[in-house]
């Protein structure tokens, strides 16, 4: 049988880190807000768990010994018996801009096998473990994650209200960007974008009064804005 799949609602963002007073995983009294493009607090709270010792981790059958062992970074021990650790990755054969990273100890059974994306998500689909997410969307991971595209957070709103109101929520708590902005290769800077942002900007595709293909631009929410009158967002709100 498979498992079953689904979005956890749960109370904090990643983990609680957005809503916690917290800095450098420990509180200080401040909130930290979303995490940062490169170098993000939340990749960080999955590298902190992977380094624990194998020993720390529940109790598993024995065929599941080296599974477990694969996700550990450097050699472990259980029962006494010295284990080699693997790290398996889910990256498919049709991937090839990810095969650098592989190795002896980072291996890839989809590449090995010759198995590409579509073939397995076709083949979870079959087995009925096809995580309910790829029903919609060609990504899976953590709902609120800030690097996730337009498209996924499109459908985040439409989708599933009761989460997308909580992001709402996160986003005027946050010191920080939902989308921090970024300088160009041409030297300009491009400003980041909030959460309601893009709440603006959707509301305003659901009205057609924005597009939703490559034409669209930011300027285009703030001009509809300066249309609707100042006052339009924070009744709509």
């Amino acid at each position: 049988a498979g498992r079953q799949a689904g979005i956890s609602l749960a109370s904090q963002p990643c983990g609680g880190r957005g809503a916690n007073r917290i800095s450098n995983g420990r509180p200080n009294g401040r909130v930290q807000g979303f995490p940062a493009t490169i170098g993000s607090w939340c990749k960080k709270l999955k590298i902190d768990y992977l380094r624990l010792p194998i020993s720390s981790w529940p109790v598993v059958p024995k065929a599941q010994i080296l599974l477990d062992a694969e996700f550990s970074p450097r050699p472990a021990t259980r029962g006494g018996k010295n284990i080699v650790t693997i790290d398996y990755l889910g990256i498919a054969a049709d991937e090839p801009k990810r095969f650098g990273q592989l190795n002896d100890r980072k291996r890839a059974p989809l590449v090995e096998f010759g198995i590409e994306e579509d073939l397995c998500g076709l083949h979870c689909q079959y087995e009925g473990i096809l995580g309910p997410s790829y029903e919609t969307s060609c990504r899976d991971g953590c709902w609120m994650c800030h690097n996730q595209g337009v498209n996924q957070l499109r459908l985040l709103r439409r989708d599933y209200p009761e989460l997308w109101a909580l992001l709402l929520k996160w986003d005027t708590d946050s010191p920080v960007s939902f989308h921090p902005g970024k300088r160009l290769p041409d030297g300009t800077y491009e400003p980041g974008h909030s959460v309601h942002d893009f709440d603006r900007r959707f509301e305003l595709e659901d009205m057609g009064l924005v597009p939703q293909d490559r034409t669209f631009l930011w300027q285009m929410v703030e001009d509809m804005g300066l249309l609707l009158g100042p006052g339009y967002w924070k009744e709509a709100q």
